[in-house]
This record gives C-alpha cells, sequence and structure tokens, in this order.
C-alpha cells in the first residue's frame, strides 16, 4: 500500500483537479512553512509592541478585550435567538 500512496499524490499533482488543493512535498514535513528571518523581526516587533503597550497602560488593552469578548458573545447570542424563533414559529 506504502507504493500506491505516492502514485496516486502524484497522479492527483499532475493532472487531478484535485492537485491543486494538495499540499507540496516540503509543507507536509513543515505545515506553516519556512520562517524567515524578516518574518521573525516582524513577529517580534509586534509582540514587543503588544507587550510595551499592556504594560504601559494596562487598561486600554482590557477594555478592547472586553469590547472584543461582548461582540462574539452578542453574536452568539443573536444565533441563538435566532434559531429559537425557527423553533418556536
Amino acid at each position: 500500500m506504502t507504493a500506491i500512496g505516492p502514485q496516486i499524490v502524484e497522479t492527483c499533482r499532475a493532472g487531478h483537479p484535485a492537485g491543486d488543493i494538495l499540499p507540496s512535498e516540503g509543507s507536509l514535513t513543515e505545515p506553516w512553512g519556512t520562517v524567515t528571518r524578516a518574518r521573525q523581526l516582524v513577529i517580534l516587533a509586534v509582540l514587543g509592541f503588544i507587550a510595551y503597550t499592556i504594560y504601559s497602560d494596562p487598561g486600554r488593552p482590557a477594555s478592547g478585550a472586553y469590547e472584543i469578548w461582548d461582540i462574539i458573545s452578542q453574536a452568539f447570542n443573536s444565533i441563538f435567538r435566532f434559531l429559537n424563533s425557527l423553533l418556536d414559529g
């Protein structure tokens, strides 16, 4: 069975429409791809900015997190009200 599997994958990559959605060989071993040095620096800069913002004024990020949680909870409440109205009416 191990000899058939790679042949099927190569056939799909070569001419089958599913070949477009199959991962490449490198992504099978590295699911997120390689992280370049520039990407690492950007990620570190963003994390540093977030840490500085939380350290310098913890009330502002906390209120932002509260606002995001409020939006998420209102969305779920709306979905549940909609489903209940379908069941009731």
